[in-house]
């Protein structure tokens, strides 16, 4: 009895700790813009090789979705924007994801990766 209640106050000292960060990183985005500011890191990928990774632009999608630019967050990075509720969900949940599922979505970032480079 006393190991669950330990597993629940993890879980939820865990969950507060993602969602006190996010905020923090919600007020920078919206407080100093990507496009307006420069501290933000660059891409290492792109700096040295010219390629987009699969999360160039992400900054600046969570940004334009802060702001309600759904259409802008969308075309800067359609990825993150989708991974955004399912990262959430897992965030809360913490479903037992298979093996093969985690290979097919590690798959799928890759070719996204490649595709947006063509």
């Amino acid at each position: 009895m006393e190991r669950a209640l330990t597993n629940r106050a993890a879980r939820r000292t865990s969950l507060a700790a993602i969602l006190a960060a996010g905020l923090v990183l919600c007020f920078l985005l919206l407080r100093f813009p990507p496009g307006e500011y420069s501290f933000y890191p660059p891409c290492p990928l792109y700096t040295w090789t010219g390629f987009l990774c699969p999360g160039c632009g992400g900054t600046r999608a969570i940004a334009a979705l802060l702001h309600g630019h759904w259409a802008e967050a969308w075309h800067l990075n359609p990825l993150v924007v989708s991974a955004i509720p399912a990262g959430l969900a897992y965030a809360i949940w913490k479903p037992k994801i298979p093996t093969s599922l985690w290979i097919a979505l590690s798959m799928g970032v890759c070719l996204f990766g490649m595709l947006r480079n063509v």
